[in-house]
């Protein structure tokens, strides 16, 4: 490619030199120095395209593995957020939440019957009402009677797998459903803390409450509730499931 470019240059100047006569070798230079630089230029953007490029990927990156702290009951709250389709929740919600979000959810589920003090996972969400993208969300009923689930309302759990087509990105920035994202990932931003991590052959949680260590040297436990109920686990699919602390 060179060196067509150069042969046509070449064909230029000697039709230049054949209709106007002979010219100073110094002209000769500096109409090839800026052939050159013309046609260079181009080469030398594109690759500076693509180096901003990978410096944005590589920020991106960066911010995204950036390690969670958790000192206080606010920051716990702060993992429980992510986007959904482009939408931010933050757990708990509400069922109205996602439905004014523009996602649907079958009547069916919303008329089921939750006995007082419990909760039902499991009931299907359609983000954008495209029957085709699916997550899975856990309601709660906190009174002293039974309510159906469109009347309980409170979400405090979400689930998505490899087949819920959606986007579903964390707080931290990990989108868990990329096919690039791996386990070590979600290990470098939560830690592998014993107070809150533990792994088996078939799945690894977080259980977030943080050990701390006083000046006292006494150990200080923050919880959500109670440790064990805050629960982060990827298995075969991923789950995140928030309970507030009690007033």
């Amino acid at each position: 490619m060179k060196k067509s470019i150069l042969l046509f240059t070449a064909c230029m100047l000697t039709a230049a030199l054949t209709a106007c006569g002979s010219a100073s070798g110094d002209n000769q230079t500096t109409a090839q120095s800026e052939t050159a630089a013309q046609t260079e230029a181009p080469a030398e953007s594109e690759q500076t395209a693509e180096e901003t490029q990978a410096q944005t990927e590589t920020q991106a990156q960066t911010e995204a593995a950036e390690a969670v702290e958790i000192t206080s009951y606010e920051d716990i709250a702060q993992i429980y957020q992510f986007d959904l389709e482009g939408v931010h929740y933050a757990l708990p919600c509400t069922i109205d939440d996602f439905v004014n979000n523009g996602c649907t959810i079958d009547d069916t589920y919303l008329e089921e019957k939750i006995e007082a003090q419990t909760s039902m996972s499991l009931i299907p969400v359609h983000p954008d009402g495209d029957e085709e993208k699916t997550i899975h969300i856990e309601v709660f009923n906190d009174t002293d009677q039974d309510m159906t689930i469109g009347e309980c309302q409170k979400v405090i759990g979400v689930s998505v797998d490899s087949e819920s087509n959606v986007s579903f990105i964390l707080n931290s920035g990990i989108d868990v459903l990329a096919e690039d994202t791996e386990l070590d990932d979600m290990k470098a931003v939560y830690g592998t803390d014993s107070n809150i991590f533990s792994e088996d052959d078939s799945s690894a949680t977080w259980n977030f409450y943080k050990a701390l260590s006083s000046d006292s040297d006494e150990t200080e436990i923050y919880s959500m509730l109670q440790p064990g109920t805050d629960i982060m686990r990827i298995s075969s699919n991923f789950t995140m499931e928030y309970i507030p602390p009690e007033e």
